[in-house]
């Protein structure tokens, strides 16, 4: 898209939709990413969707955003989708339910 961008053969951006959805109530591979006193999933994660962004369409002019919590605590799985020791040790270590505090 970049390219595409820069060498005009799709013409200018006038707008750009980033829109994401999970099913479940999993923990998203670590407690804290649910903590609001750690920033939440959206800090740890909307910096890097936020970079592919503007790395494809540029600075933006203007942001609208809206976040919401639909489930109100998140359930430990079965096991880790990423399949490293390190996090499966942390999976044994992570307690089976971790209130929600901040927006995922």
């Amino acid at each position: 898209m970049r390219h595409l961008l820069a060498t005009g053969a799709i013409g200018t951006p006038y707008m750009g939709l980033y829109h994401s959805l999970g099913a479940g109530n999993p923990i998203f591979i670590t407690p804290w990413r649910h903590r609001s006193e750690r920033g939440g999933f959206i800090l740890d994660m909307a910096v890097h969707f936020t970079h592919m962004i503007r790395y494809q369409l540029g600075d933006f002019a203007e942001v609208y955003a809206d976040a919401r919590m639909v489930e109100q605590d998140r359930q430990k799985t079965a096991a880790m989708s990423m399949d490293y020791d390190y996090y499966k040790k942390r999976l044994v270590a992570m307690p089976e339910c971790v209130p929600l505090q901040s927006e995922i």
